[in-house]
């Protein structure tokens, strides 16, 4: 094992392990994005060096709102990379909705520009704008009662409104050929969603931070401009609270924050703690398809930026 240290003998983050077996490496590959010691990894092969050029150049490479000139081919989001589009659940003109993989829910769906953009902040009006409305309109769809899933019922016995999370987490993932945005939408039971803010705020305490609190904006390009002014160009974590209050957290360079955070907080509050690693919640790719297909069906009504974009 050699860990990657910078001139002050600081490590920077990363170190190389040599293994003895193929197998040992697969093993080891197959840990990626998991937790180690409160901390999710990236286990990847080492680079050549010129690699690391090839890497470095597509950098220099990236456009100047964010977006890269070519998108990397190992993303998942990327619907020209053709990963699980079975889960796809509708597309408009600049974005679409895709089911999550191994989701904290069944509805538990994703919001997705079509362009590789870093976060929320850096998207163009266009697609910021068509973002919002897709979480608009997921928010109507749960407030109806509707929902491919809805387990929930009244006292009627008829579906129950739900309310809906959405959490944005902006890492620049270098290793991985930068970020590309997701809007996590998650559907919470009525009865627990005034719990939201509080098990965000207990969850921000254990790890010694503390969240900066916005009213609801009312436009994506009042949250951009929010964003942008808090954050610029840095990483970031925001979460959308059911009644439309923004919780955001400014990562600072080198400044730790796990993957799997808002899995793990919205696990606990929906009572599925065991579902936070989504590699544990893996189903068959006919499952997943049925999902989309429910999820579809209910949404298509609401579905105004798909009808939009059909003009």
């Amino acid at each position: 094992l050699k860990l990657g240290q910078g001139e002050d003998g600081r490590s920077r983050g990363f170190c190389h392990v040599v293994f003895g077996s193929t197998e040992a490496v697969e093993k080891a590959l197959g840990l990626t994005d998991n937790p180690f010691f409160g901390r999710d990894i990236t286990v990847a092969m080492a680079k050549s060096e010129k690699e690391r050029g090839d890497d470095r150049d597509a950098r220099r490479g990236t456009h100047r709102n964010g977006t890269n000139a070519t998108p990397p081919t190992g993303c998942w989001f990327c619907l020209s990379n053709e990963k699980d589009t079975h889960l796809v659940a509708s597309i408009a003109g600049e974005c679409f909705v895709s089911m999550d993989k191994g989701g904290l829910v069944a509805d538990h769906c994703q919001v997705v520009p079509v362009e590789h953009t870093p976060s929320f902040a850096s998207l163009s009006p266009s697609a910021a704008a068509e973002v919002w409305s897709y979480i608009a309109c997921v928010r109507k769809m749960l407030n109806d009662g509707g929902g491919g899933s809805n387990d929930t019922v009244d006292a009627n016995h008829c579906a129950a409104p739900r309310d809906l999370v959405v959490f944005e987490r902006h890492l620049a993932l270098r290793s991985k050929g930068g970020n590309h945005v997701h809007m996590n939408c998650v559907p919470v039971p009525r009865e627990k969603a005034n719990k939201a803010r509080k098990i965000f705020e207990q969850a921000a305490k254990r790890l010694g931070f503390e969240w900066d609190v916005f009213d609801a904006p009312t436009s994506a390009e009042q949250l951009q401009a929010l964003l942008q002014e808090k954050a610029g160009d840095d990483e970031y974590y925001c979460v959308h609270l059911p009644d439309g209050q923004i919780l955001f957290r400014l990562i600072k360079p080198k400044e730790p924050h796990w993957m799997s955070f808002g899995r793990e907080v919205l696990g606990h509050l929906l009572g599925c703690p065991e579902r936070t690693a989504w590699q544990e919640c893996m189903e068959s790719e006919t499952a997943e398809t049925s999902r989309a297909e429910k999820f579809k069906n209910a949404f298509e009504k609401y579905d105004e930026p798909a009808k939009n974009a059909l003009g």
